[in-house]
């Protein structure tokens, strides 16, 4: 019983990790698709596509930030298997004394 609350614990670490990878990766394409916006504006004035990659790093962002949040939600409301003992936990202790 052990066994699976680490694998479980360990599964939990790992969805956190690809999330905040996630969140990472957003975060660089939205700086990426900005900068481009900002090179399309400023160097080939063409202000109607540096609007639409505006936009596109805009929606980019708020990605980033939902999955971020439910990163940092998961942080603070772990799910029961990895903060509480399996049954029976306690009763082994006991019963080894």
């Amino acid at each position: 019983m052990a066994d699976a609350v680490i694998k479980a614990a360990d599964l939990t670490e790992s969805i956190d990790d690809a999330l905040w990878n996630t969140v990472r990766a957003l975060d660089e394409s939205m700086i990426l698709i900005q900068h481009l916006a900002d090179h399309l504006r400023q160097e080939e004035h063409d202000p109607e596509t540096a609007a639409q990659y505006t936009a596109h790093a805009d929606e980019t962002k708020q990605l980033a930030d939902v999955v971020r949040q439910l990163v940092l939600r998961r942080r603070a409301h772990p799910p029961a298997s990895a903060r509480e003992d399996p049954p029976g936990a306690t009763d082994d202790l006991a019963a080894q004394s």
